[in-house]
């Protein structure tokens, strides 16, 4: 079970979102991006991931517990389906099973918005920290990771 308040949720899932959202901006935008990502992350930051989208469980995650965001298309739009262990995931404005985009963005963007990890702490930027995105990609055989720090 998730433990904590709604700041340490963000705190905690920030990065994430930040990148499946950029991931997701790329692939709509026509630029170069991995076909699939894919993260293992331990049942404590499922619970944040999950925290982190308003959804608050009262039970253990379950071992091997699985948490999808598939974008699709339909004609002109594009839309996110949400799935947690095999089972549609409706937060906020998104209340269907497909939920556009955009919606999904905003959403999203509401919670994190554009702060940076040290706003959202409350702590000053260390003057040796200059806050902008460094990009590397590594590309193995066709499978392409991007990494962000």
């Amino acid at each position: 079970m998730a433990r904590g308040n709604d700041q340490q949720w963000k705190i905690g899932s920030k990065a994430f979102y930040d990148q499946l959202v950029s991931s997701m901006e790329n692939v709509i935008g026509g630029r170069p991006q991995a076909s699939i990502e894919v993260h293992f992350p331990h049942d404590y930051m499922l619970a944040l991931l999950l925290n982190g989208l308003g959804k608050r469980f009262t039970q253990h995650i379950p071992f091997a517990a699985t948490l999808f965001f598939e974008l699709h298309q339909n004609d002109e739009k594009y839309y996110v389906k949400t799935l947690y262990n095999n089972q549609s995931l409706t937060y906020g404005n998104c209340q269907d099973k497909m939920c556009e985009f955009d919606i999904f963005r905003r959403y999203i963007g509401k919670i994190y918005s554009t702060q940076s990890i040290y706003d959202l702490c409350g702590v000053p930027v260390p003057p040796s920290i200059k806050l902008q995105e460094i990009h590397y990609d590594i590309n193995v055989k066709n499978f392409s990771q991007k990494y962000t720090l």
